[in-house]
């Protein structure tokens, strides 16, 4: 008698979300570290039902899949979550549909998410399937009532509490976006942020005043006008007096920058915590190009002890600045590279929990 695996055997929904190559790759990668087997499988389940819920989003809605980005919480035993501007959504990963209950880690269970979305993993086809959703007080809820094994540390709830219509999250997503307007509007910048990607290179073809324009309010990142002498001191600065004023540090500390930059910046909120990123980038003589990463800290221009700037390529760390001296307003990284070369940038937090931006590049047109 032959069997067939019921996963492969049953019909597969038309919206069911492919996973890249490079996904599968990267979730490897990010739990080959972890020693014992079973929690291993589990921890790279997860990864890719994470970055499934990333696609998903992509696909649903293009302006939230602007706004995401993966956070990291737990560094010794990753869980990797989404936060769109306030609301934190952490994906719950099974392998089929036909076991009642869900397994909850008792980790996840306890992570400072809004929601927990369950997602089907089908590792064998790279593909995943969003089943239902729940918020964290309903899922907190149930697990203080649930049934416990201590070797497994987490909690068994059925299936049946998951709301399998996941429409309304996404309604409520774009209801919480905070200033958001959606817009038909295009840019190359939204575009390459769609794609999942941060093309400096799109910034050098804009056009921008000094009063931020309608098309960049729309945007990720918003483009900022040529950069100016540093303002003087106020206890509250906007984005260009806050950037130039760090930039006339770095001046005075040796670093050189040309008139001809191209600067942006974003707001970063991240359990509890307000900071401004910006990007500067330029050309250098030899045609590579430079990209230097500003931390500030926001409202008042604290960053918290211990926050750690990193910058990446494809191999390994190039930077990583951790703030400590009192009284540090800003942590800066440059790194320099080919046009074709992608850096990837992390903020992290003390307690470990950190916040993954989408890779950033310098590509034009023509070498596409």
């Amino acid at each position: 008698m032959s069997f067939v695996t019921p996963t492969l055997a049953r019909h597969l929904p038309i919206d069911r979300i492919s996973l890249t190559d490079a996904q599968l790759d990267q979730a490897i990668a990010a739990t080959a570290e972890i020693e014992d087997s079973d929690r291993q499988w589990q921890a790279y389940l997860h990864y890719l039902a994470s970055m499934g819920l990333e696609n998903w989003l992509a696909q649903r809605d293009s302006v939230l899949s602007e706004r995401l980005l993966p956070i990291i919480f737990n560094e010794s035993d990753p869980i990797r979550a989404i936060a769109i501007d306030d609301t934190t959504l952490i994906p719950i990963a099974t392998e089929t549909l036909y076991d009642p209950t869900l397994f909850i880690p008792e980790a996840i269970a306890h992570c400072s998410a809004t929601h927990y979305v369950w997602v089907e993993v089908l590792e064998e086809l790279g593909e995943v399937l969003i089943q239902g959703y729940q918020p964290s007080a309903e899922l907190q809820s149930h697990c203080s009532t649930a049934a416990t094994l201590d070797r497994q540390n987490g909690y068994f709830i059925s299936t049946d509490t998951f709301q399998a219509d996941v429409n309304p999250l996404l309604l409520e997503l774009r209801s919480t976006v905070s200033g958001w307007l959606y817009s038909t509007v295009e840019s190359p910048v939204s575009a390459s942020v769609t794609e999942s990607v941060i093309n400096v290179w799109n910034w050098f073809t804009q056009t921008v005043t000094p009063v931020v324009n309608q098309v960049s309010e729309q945007l990720n990142w918003t483009l900022l006008p040529p950069l100016q002498p540093a303002y003087g001191f106020r206890a509250v600065r906007s984005p260009l007096e806050d950037v130039t004023h760090a930039i006339a540090q770095l001046t005075d500390e040796g670093l050189e920058i040309p008139d001809t930059t191209c600067a942006a910046y974003r707001y970063i909120h991240f359990e509890g915590i307000s900071m401004r990123l910006y990007a500067i980038a330029w050309i250098l003589p030899s045609n590579e190009w430079t990209l230097l990463v500003i931390l500030s800290g926001q409202p008042d221009g604290i960053l918290p002890y211990g926050v750690s700037l990193q910058i990446r390529d494809d191999q390994q760390l190039l930077e990583a600045p951790i703030l400590n001296q009192p009284n540090q307003t800003y942590l800066y990284a440059q790194v320099i590279g080919e046009p074709t070369e992608r850096f990837n940038v992390t903020v992290q937090l003390p307690n470990g929990s950190a916040m993954i931006l989408p890779p950033f590049t310098f590509e034009s047109s023509s070498s596409n």
